[in-house]
């Protein structure tokens, strides 16, 4: 980019700042999710705030984001979705959930429900130490606190896109 400072004493300064951005590849705006087949998310974090925030943030994607504020009370919305027939697409799991943390939580939910939704794990913790335990448990990947639509958009698209080495399949979406 280019960076141009005009000053003049007793006048002041206007300093101009330009910058050149790539244009994202198509699909990877609002269109993201739908191509993808993602229209139900689960957000497990103990602080309802970050649920609502998600839960805003996601608003023009067409996403419906369910939350709970526990790892029971993840395991079980997860468990109403499939007895719905209403499974979700991804499920975010705070690592620090209270009375059962995230891994154990996902551990749960794949026991239940098996391997087919990504299950990500959300901290703003370093999370290097419990990384084997963590895919053990079946966790898919890793998104670092706190979420934008950004963060999550970036740290979804390696699970979620068809194109990436090793991603899964387009999913149709269930009304």
């Amino acid at each position: 980019g280019v960076i141009h400072a005009d000053s003049r004493q007793g006048e002041g300064s206007v300093f101009t700042v330009e910058l050149s951005f790539p244009r994202p590849a198509a699909g990877d705006g609002a269109d993201f999710w739908v191509h993808r087949g993602i229209s139900r998310i689960l957000v497990a974090d103990d602080e309802e705030q970050v649920c609502l925030d998600i839960r805003e943030m996601m608003e023009d994607t067409g996403v419906q984001v369910a939350y709970a504020t526990g790892g029971p009370a993840a395991v079980d919305e997860a468990e109403r979705a499939v007895a719905r027939g209403e499974e979700f697409h991804v499920i975010l799991l705070d690592w620090k959930l209270p009375d059962m943390d995230g891994i154990k939580a996902a551990r749960e939910i794949r026991r239940r429900f098996g391997s087919e939704v990504p299950i990500l794990l959300i901290s703003a913790y370093d999370w290097s130490e419990i990384e084997a335990e963590a895919k053990d448990a079946g966790i898919t990947g890793f998104i670092s606190k706190p979420l934008f639509k950004s963060t999550l958009f970036y740290g979804l698209k390696p699970y979620l896109d068809p194109d990436q080495a090793g991603g899964p399949q387009k999913r149709e979406a269930k009304p």
